[in-house]
């Protein structure tokens, strides 16, 4: 997974919350992704998506976390 001009992104449930996760597809050997918990999966994509918007980025959705 290569390509420093957009976000990868997953979200992953958590108990009775899911995790949204997002991470620049160029940093995803060299830092941690961001993290929010979000009550419901249509929260997380949101928090998601205006994170993306904030930086101006494409979002590609990944199944899990990418290996690091």
């Amino acid at each position: 997974m290569s390509g420093s001009g957009k976000l990868l992104a997953w979200i992953a449930p958590h108990g009775n919350e899911f995790v949204a996760a997002i991470v620049g597809a160029a940093a995803v050997r060299a830092r941690p992704p961001a993290t929010q918990r979000c009550s419901t999966r249509p929260k997380a994509r949101e928090w998601v998506e205006q994170e993306a918007a904030g930086v101006d980025l494409p979002v590609e959705w990944v199944d899990q976390a990418p290996r690091r």
